[in-house]
């Protein structure tokens, strides 16, 4: 039999993950465009899920 293991990551689409850090921003497909051009520097790590 399997078992259903929950993902981190099923969180509503509307809202981000908390961070720990002030620093760090969570980009989304709804703030990424927003963030560029409010930004003159943006250190963006991209991952697939």
């Amino acid at each position: 039999s399997f078992a259903r293991a929950d993902d981190e990551y099923e969180d509503s689409e509307d809202e981000a993950p908390k961070s720990a850090e002030d620093d760090v921003l969570v980009l989304t497909e709804k703030n990424f465009d927003a963030t560029i051009k409010k930004h003159k520097f943006v250190l963006a790590e991209f991952y697939g899920m």
